[in-house]
């Protein structure tokens, strides 16, 4: 091979090394919808407003919870990324629950399904990680939901979901939510029991409904019959993860 044929080859391919590490640098950096048009209005005033709602509903939650007592309550997404950007912040709350490394989370509420989105990293070395899980309540299991993990993205890069599941688990480990891994078409899924702390449970997931832009609770203090699912409900092709 000549010199100047040599020399050709090299500068093709710093060329291509440098492109494949520009299209991946693009690719991390990407910002997903799901970030970048979650819902939370652009007036202070507007998310004021709404983030005091959210907060009011999860005192409330928290309130019933606590003294047996039933609950029955609609969030927006707007509502819970208004506060996610407001008093989550200003109270200081992002520092004690959020991971080192993470911030601006973001949700989404579809017909069947919960997007999480936020920002992993600072500055120009961080990305955003989007999380996409479809949710419905199992037949006849009261006070179990289940997750099945659909996507899971560092900008537009698929991104193994091990750590993920892993981090779910240590959740489940921390606050006394029971969780069993299946798979369903392919994609894990965690059925969440809660309430498995104590024998004698008096609170029941009545009602759990998901619809573009909210999501429906309500918490009874008597067992129910059964669930009032409002979910589309999976075919029974769990099996479980370790099989």
């Amino acid at each position: 091979m000549s010199r100047r044929s040599l020399l050709l080859a090299i500068c093709i391919g710093l060329l291509l090394a440098v492109g494949s590490a520009a299209a991946l640098f693009a690719a991390v950096r990407h910002e997903p919808a799901v970030f970048v048009r979650a819902p939370m209005p652009d007036e202070p005033e507007a998310r004021h407003r709404l983030s005091g709602e959210c907060l009011e509903r999860i005192l409330a939650l928290y309130n019933a919870i606590n003294g047996d007592r039933e609950w029955d309550e609609e969030f927006t997404d707007e509502q819970i990324n208004s506060y996610l950007g407001g008093e989550f912040i200003r109270q200081g709350i992002d520092r004690q629950l959020l991971p080192d490394g993470i911030s601006e989370p973001r949700v989404v509420f579809g017909a069947d399904s919960i997007h999480l989105a936020f920002r992993y990293g600072t500055g120009t070395w961080s990305t955003i990680i989007s999380i996409d899980l479809r949710v419905w309540v199992p037949r006849c299991e009261p006070n179990v939901v289940a997750l099945e993990l659909q996507g899971f993205h560092a900008g537009a890069l698929p991104i193994s979901t091990q750590s993920l599941l892993e981090r779910i688990g240590e959740v489940g480990r921390m606050t006394a939510v029971d969780i069993a891994w299946y798979r369903h078409n392919g994609h894990p899924v965690a059925l969440l029991r809660f309430g498995t702390d104590s024998p004698r449970t008096t609170m029941f997931l009545d009602t759990l409904r998901l619809q573009p832009g909210s999501l429906a609770v309500k918490v009874r203090t008597a067992e129910p019959t059964s669930a009032h699912v409002m979910l589309p409900r999976a075919d029974t092709g769990l099996t479980n993860a370790d099989n």
